[in-house]
């Protein structure tokens, strides 16, 4: 973890979320930021400033849905991949996850110059100086920046490109922009020269090594998402590799709204189950209940044929006529 890293992510709590795993000594966390990037896309178009997203590199990222990832099926993908060879191994299947299938997911260009070659010789702090952007300002303040109209040109880009990396393509612990974040901002990556495709699969795969392999802290950096629209296109697509399958990139980008939807039919069939349960459980309830006025109802025959009885014994001893 770097300088820049605080590990109190409350404020945050858009989409972070914790797995617990038994059977390891270390949490796994996740951060995702989906639904605040789309918020700030949204306000961009508003003000007609949404054309730079384009310019450095991320238009095709403006047409994402927000939504949420589905957090046990992100563990298991997880835990499930051989980084090794950069495959999911899920329900049987192999996904491999190539930086073909990261293009074709996220629609970002896999052409370019190599991100690890360029920030190598980069200076985070004189970037950020350059780009009047202070190293502890939080993706919160860098957001309300962003559509303040006080930057323009590089200056905004570079807010910009920080914020997609720390909210969306590589989240990690960092409440504030990290330094491999801030070295992103040089001139080659403000004008979408860099090769973001290839630095995001980078990341992904990174991310989880350091978590299996125990190398890093207990988050696990990258965009989880990418590993959940690969298993999804695995589901509904002949074949495990996007790649090879032609599906169109717009039809695979598509999975992250089509895998909202089945988050949400899966809330609303759990819902559903739940209040099933929830009625049988009350006509189970209003059984016993039935049953218990029945047996009271019996009781009080029971008790009344005895009075009868009663009644009819001393009336025929005393002919005191209590039938009448």
């Amino acid at each position: 973890m770097d300088e820049h890293s605080n590990v109190d992510i409350e404020g945050l709590d858009d989409e972070t979320f914790v797995v617990d795993e038994a059977q390891k000594p270390l949490t796994a966390y996740f951060n995702f930021y989906l639904k605040k990037l789309s918020v700030l896309f949204k306000e961009m178009q508003s003000l007609q400033t949404d054309g730079i997203v384009g310019e450095i590199g991320f238009g095709p990222l403006l047409g994402l849905k927000s939504q949420a990832i589905h957090r046990e099926l992100s563990r298991e993908l997880v835990q499930s991949f051989d980084v090794d060879n950069s495959m999911m191994e899920y329900n049987g299947h192999k996904i491999p996850i190539m930086v073909e299938d990261v293009e074709a997911v996220l629609g970002l260009k896999n052409e370019g110059v190599d991100v690890g070659k360029v920030i190598q010789k980069l200076n985070d702090k004189e970037l950020a100086l350059k780009h009047k952007i202070n190293t502890k300002t939080t993706y919160h303040e860098l957001h309300g920046e962003i559509v303040s109209g006080a930057f323009e040109g590089d200056d905004l880009k570079a807010r910009v490109c920080v914020y997609i990396f720390g909210m969306f393509l590589c989240p990690n612990a960092n409440t504030v922009p990290s330094i491999e974040h801030l070295k992103l901002l040089c001139s080659v990556g403000l004008k979408g020269k860099l090769n973001w495709c290839k630095w995001a699969h980078e990341r992904l795969i990174d991310g989880v090594s350091k978590f299996k392999y125990r190398a890093g802290n207990a988050y696990i950096t990258g965009c989880i998402a990418i590993l959940e629209v690969m298993e999804l296109d695995d589901d509904s697509v002949e074949g495990t590799n996007a790649a090879k399958t032609n599906v169109s990139t717009d039809v695979i980008m598509n999975g992250f709204e089509v895998f909202s939807h089945l988050n949400e039919m899966k809330v609303t069939l759990e819902t559903g189950v739940d209040r099933q349960n929830k009625i049988e459980e009350t006509l189970s309830i209003l059984k016993d209940e039935s049953k218990h006025v029945v047996d009271q109802v019996a009781g009080l025959s029971a008790n009344m044929m005895y009075m009868k009885k009663t009644l009819r014994a001393i009336d025929a001893k005393f002919g005191i006529g209590l039938e009448e």
